[in-house]
Parts: C-alpha cells; sequence; structure tokens
C-alpha cells in the first residue's frame, strides 16, 4: 500500500512540476509586454496561473484538463468494456449465451510457445523484476528526498524571520511624533487603519521598509528626517503603507510557502525573484494611482532608496522600498 502511494504521488508530483514549469516559462517570456499592455498589476497577477496550478489535486484515472481521455474504440481510458460492446466491436470472436442473455466471449485456444519464446520471456520477466526492485527501492526515497527538503526550507525560512523579528524588537524605537503624524494623515487619505501599523525607527535599516505579516511595522533609517525631504518622506512611507493595504506580506509569505514545495526546480527560484519585482511594480502603480504622492518626488525617492543603500547583507525578509523584501512572519 505505501509504495502505491509514493507510485501515486511521485507521479502526481513529477506531472505537476512539468505543469507549473511550463506555466513559468510562459509568465515569464509574456509578462513585460503584458505590463506595457495591460499594466503592472495586470502582469502581477499573471503568477496566479503556476501558483494555482501547483495546489490543483490530481485529477481522476483517465482524465484530462480537457475531459476524458478516449481510447481507440471511443471509450473512456480506465472504463469497464462489457461483452456486447466487445463483441460488437470485435464480430469475428465466437460468443456463447450465458443465462441472463448476456454474451459471453469464447476465447480461442491459445498454443503453447516455442521453446526460445519462453525463455526469452521469462529473461525479461526477470528483467522486470530487477526493474520493479529498484523502482520500489527509489520510489520512497525520492518522496523523503523531497519531503526533507521542502521542510528544511521552510524551516530556514522561519529561522532568519524570526531572528529578524527579534533584533527588530530589541532596537527599534519609536519613531518621532512627526512622523507618527504623517503616517496617520498618509493612512487617512489612502484608506488604511492606522492602528494596523506601527512605526519604528532603526539604525539596522538603511532605507525604509515594511516587516511583520500579522503585525506590520514600518522601519525608518535613524536619519530618515534629516536626509529626506517631507516630499520624500511622504513618497517612502506611502509606498510602505500601500504594502500593507495590498496584503502584499501575505502574497510573499504564500510564494514562500510554494517555492519550498518547489524547493528543486531551479525554474520555481527565478519565478520568485520575478514575482517579487512584478508585486513591486504593481505597488508602485497603486502608490501613484492613489494621487497623493506626485510622480516627480516619488521617482526621486526611489533614486535617493537606491543611492543610499549600504553594500552590505540586507534582512532577508523585510519589504523595502527599493528591493522589494517581505518579512513573512508576525512580531
Amino acid at each position: 500500500m505505501s509504495a502505491l502511494f509514493s507510485d501515486a504521488f511521485l507521479a502526481h508530483a513529477l506531472q505537476t512540476t512539468i505543469a507549473v514549469s511550463a506555466l513559468i516559462v510562459l509568465v515569464l517570456f509574456i509578462r513585460r509586454p503584458f505590463a506595457a499592455r495591460f499594466g503592472a498589476k495586470a502582469a502581477y497577477a499573471l503568477w496566479l496561473l503556476p501558483a494555482v496550478r501547483l495546489v490543483l489535486p490530481p485529477l481522476p484515472p483517465g482524465w484530462s484538463l480537457f475531459g476524458p481521455i478516449m481510447g481507440d474504440s471511443g471509450a473512456a481510458v480506465g472504463a469497464v468494456a462489457t461483452p456486447s460492446a466487445i463483441i460488437s466491436s470485435n464480430p469475428t470472436l465466437p460468443a456463447t449465451f450465458i443465462g441472463n442473455g448476456e454474451p459471453s466471449i469464447s476465447a480461442p485456444p491459445v498454443a503453447e510457445a516455442p521453446p526460445s519464446l519462453a525463455s526469452s520471456e521469462a529473461g525479461l520477466a526477470s528483467g522486470t523484476g530487477w526493474f520493479e526492485a529498484v523502482a520500489s527501492f527509489a520510489m520512497p526515497s525520492l518522496l523523503v528526498a523531497w519531503v526533507l527538503g521542502a521542510l528544511l526550507m521552510f524551516g530556514w525560512s522561519v529561522y532568519r524571520q524570526t531572528l529578524f523579528a527579534q533584533i527588530i524588537s530589541w532596537e527599534a524605537e519609536p519613531a518621532s511624533l512627526a512622523t507618527q503624524t504623517e503616517v496617520v494623515e498618509l493612512c487617512q487619505k489612502i484608506g488604511l487603519d492606522p492602528r494596523r501599523v506601527s512605526i519604528r525607527s532603526s539604525f539596522i535599516s538603511d532605507g525604509p521598509l515594511v516587516a511583520g505579516l500579522l503585525h506590520p511595522i514600518i522601519l525608518l533609517p535613524a536619519w530618515f528626517e534629516e536626509d529626506y525631504t517631507r516630499e520624500e518622506r511622504v513618497a517612502a512611507i506611502l509606498h510602505e503603507l500601500t504594502h500593507v493595504k495590498r496584503h502584499d506580506l501575505w502574497a510573499l509569505q504564500a510564494a514562500t510557502c510554494l517555492l519550498c514545495l518547489q524547493w528543486f526546480n531551479p525554474l520555481a527560484h527565478r519565478a520568485m525573484a520575478a514575482f517579487r519585482s512584478d508585486q513591486e511594480a504593481s505597488c508602485d502603480a497603486d502608490v501613484l494611482r492613489a494621487g497623493v504622492s506626485s510622480p516627480h518626488a516619488y521617482g526621486a525617492t526611489l533614486v535617493k532608496a537606491v543611492r543610499k543603500s549600504r553594500p552590505v547583507a540586507e534582512p532577508k525578509f523585510a519589504h523595502s522600498l527599493y528591493q522589494g523584501r517581505v518579512i513573512g512572519m508576525g512580531t
């Protein structure tokens, strides 16, 4: 029973990986012209295609996405053929009638195979047995390797997020009253409850970022008010507030979980980078559409954030104005 389960599970996993990989290639190929034609938010929505396909349950035997798979006789694959159907498709078969009126097929006599053919069939049977023995060992091993890889990657992600959340709770300080007032005003303008976010100042951040899945925290550099003009501060904070309003933290956390399931697929890692880039572009489009910040001030803020970024290791799970990184676990 366990061998049958592992075989069926790995067969479904292989089919799913092939389908997801094909959809990833498709999205990677069309995302830029799609964004130019329909906008950044539409291109961002394309990533639902491989995500939904990854979590689809296995289809019933003999079925595809387009309906039942038909055999040569016109019946669905996996369907049980009645004797009447067999005789109607093969009129040369002899038949006798049983008590209920249903024809019974009389199989013709089978001639004995020559010794040479019998020995070759025995050799084929022994080769098949060897292959089945290897497969019965390899299939459970592959299943265990896949599960361990997914758990290790997910555990490492949770550890990094938890560690960064602890650093924030130890090191960050409440932002100034003036900055907190600005945040409340911006929340009211974009329709976001200001109680959903908290504002803190930190020396570990060189640019504005938002962190925290359950309790979002906008983390500002300690020198934020000195380095950024009022228009630039509004644009930077508005960007992070828009991430919170759009639930981008949850979307990236879900994408991380799906990546853990496809940890062995290099296309999945490439898709993750492109997904984050499209998420940032979609957020930028929403910020500009809100009309609170002018395109010039918003563009100048993006340039300044990039110029002030230090060439050091950034927090891996923090959603920043210029790199689009999200911390997924709550703080």
